[in-house]
Parts: C-alpha cells; sequence; structure tokens
C-alpha cells in the first residue's frame, strides 16, 4: 500500500499540475500534501492479514462476510438460523437451509439483524435491503439490511458522483460538495458529493445514479443523464465498533453547468459548496473540521489523476 500510494501521490502531481485547475494557479502538491493523501489511502485499508482475527461467514463454501468474536457471541442464539463453528471461527447456515431460495434467507436473517438492532448491535437502521454476492452482478444469496452490512463484513456496494465544473478555459476548476445532514447516524456534518449512494438489490447502476441525482440534488434528468462510469475504488477498513467494512464505490464523472444550483430534497444533505479545486485538495486527508468523508477522498484521489 505504501508502494502504492507513493506511485498514486506522484501520478497526481504530474497530472494536476498540468491540467487540473485554471492556468492562473496551477495546483501543484507538496511533499506534505502527498503524505496526506497517502495517510488518506493507508487509513481506508487495514494491513494485510488483518481479517484473520474475524470469524468467516460462510455460504456454499463461498466467503461473504466477517465478524467480530463481539457479534459472533450474540448469533449463538439463533442456532435454526445460524450455525456457530467455535473451533473453526466459522459462521454458516445449517445444512437445512444451504440450498434455500434467497428470499428464505434474506426472512431468516431479518429476523437476526432486528434482534441485533433492538438489543444495540446495529445503528443506523435505514430500511434498504442491500444484496449479499461475492462479486457485482452475480445472483443474490439473500438479501441484507443496509446497516448490518458492517456488522456481517458482506461486501457492499455504492455510486459516487463527482460534479464538477470547468473554468471558461475548459480547465476542471470546482468541484461540487455536499454537507452531510447533522443528524445522519453516520458521519454527521462532514463533507460529501454531491450524489452518493448505496446500490440496492433489483436496479442498474446508471438507474440508481439518475435516482440518487434527484433525491439528494434535485438534478434534473437531463443534466444526471451526462453522468459518465469513470471506474470503480474498492477498499477494506472498519468502523466504530471493528466491523468490517468492505466495500466498492463505482465512481462516476458529471459535468454541470456554472450556473447550476443543486437542491438538498432528502433530508440527507444540509446544502453544497461551489468548491475551488486548490479547496477540495486542502481538504484532503486532515481531520479538520469539516473534513471529507474517509471513502470520499478516495473518489476524489480517482478523480485528481484522471
Amino acid at each position: 500500500l505504501s508502494a502504492f500510494a507513493t506511485v498514486l501521490s506522484m501520478s497526481i502531481l504530474f497530472k494536476v499540475s498540468r491540467g487540473m485547475a485554471t492556468s492562473a494557479r496551477p495546483l501543484v502538491l507538496t511533499s506534505d500534501k502527498m503524505s496526506l493523501l497517502r495517510r488518506s489511502i493507508d487509513r481506508q485499508n487495514l494491513a494485510p492479514g488483518s481479517v484473520t482475527q474475524y470469524w468467516k461467514f460462510i455460504h456454499r463454501n463461498c466467503v461473504v462476510g466477517y465478524v467480530t468474536d463481539r457479534i459472533a457471541s450474540q448469533l449463538s442464539q439463533f442456532p435454526e438460523i445460524l450455525e456457530i463453528q467455535r473451533n473453526k471461527n466459522i459462521l454458516k447456515f445449517p445444512n437445512t437451509m444451504e440450498n434455500a431460495p434467497h428470499c428464505d434467507l434474506t426472512q431468516a436473517m431479518a429476523v437476526v439483524t432486528s434482534k441485533l438492532r433492538s438489543d444495540g448491535f446495529i445503528e443506523g437502521w435505514r430500511d434498504e435491503l442491500l444484496p449479499v454476492v461475492t462479486s457485482y452482478g452475480q445472483t443474490p444469496l439473500f438479501l441484507l439490511e443496509r446497516a448490518a452490512c458492517p456488522v456481517f463484513g458482506v461486501k457492499a456496494y455504492g455510486v459516487h458522483v463527482n460534479g464538477y465544473v470547468r473554468s471558461t478555459n475548459g480547465d476542471v476548476s470546482k468541484l461540487w460538495v455536499g454537507i452531510r445532514s447533522k443528524t445522519k447516524s453516520t458521519y454527521p456534518g462532514m463533507l460529501d458529493h454531491i450524489v452518493a449512494g448505496g446500490q440496492p438489490h433489483g436496479i442498474s447502476l446508471m438507474e440508481n445514479v439518475l435516482k440518487e441525482c434527484d433525491e439528494e440534488a434535485s438534478i434534473p434528468i437531463n443534466l444526471a443523464m451526462n453522468s459518465l462510469a469513470v471506474g470503480a475504488v474498492s477498499y477494506t477498513t472498519t468502523d466504530s465498533k471493528e466491523n468490517l467494512k468492505r466495500d466498492v464505490i463505482f465512481c462516476f464523472d458529471l459535468e454541470l453547468p456554472e450556473s447550476f444550483q443543486p437542491t438538498p430534497s432528502d433530508g440527507e444533505v444540509e446544502g453544497f459548496l461551489l468548491k475551488d479545486m486548490h479547496w477540495v485538495v486542502e481538504k484532503l486527508g486532515t481531520d479538520i473540521s469539516p473534513a471529507f468523508k474517509p471513502n470520499c477522498e478516495l473518489v476524489i484521489i480517482d478523480f485528481l489523476i484522471r
């Protein structure tokens, strides 16, 4: 990761100094700032081998998740739903449920997550089901409440949109930044993308982008349709309870006219700021409030490179 971060930072230094800012004020990264960018990457990725301390959640011979000792001890109260193999640190469905359809497994896991929620082990309940898969695009093994994904260490997917504005000479000069609501259960008050959201079951990535553009920023469909899929970033980190967050974010770029003003519409964002790229870069890797939500930094670093 350290070597990767060094290459990444050097790529940013080379590329953004050539074309990611106005000609009047080139965007150049100092060695201190590159160190902060490396820190942004490192703190979103666990050291190799860190997952060995977790219980494996196995289904049909595939590892679909990881749970802490704390959660594994709670799951022993559901022997008819989850089998605990303490000698191997393995969690799995009983043989009687191994080949059950995903709707049955979804209902069974809903019983488990509901109890964990009432006992205080799942916070920020979303009433949003995400597909549990070993890789994107597969038929879901089952569906799981979004807030429970890190508790079970399952891989979650989402979309983030870089909403940017070009200067009169054609350079990328500004980025729209969202301010998360202070009532959000996760990262309240922190800086975010103009549009971002989890990838639910049953709709495509682009359909999700269009939905989130409307819900979060009131971006009309004629503008939102210009969102360009540009790749993905992934990371494995932990939340405040040491649960594993294994996320893949599909990145989209959306050029917006400077005259456009996004408007919050679903209560998840307090407002939006159109910020110079120099300001954005200065915020990366710092903890100075308001700071960017950690996974947003990875997407923005990817944006800077491109």
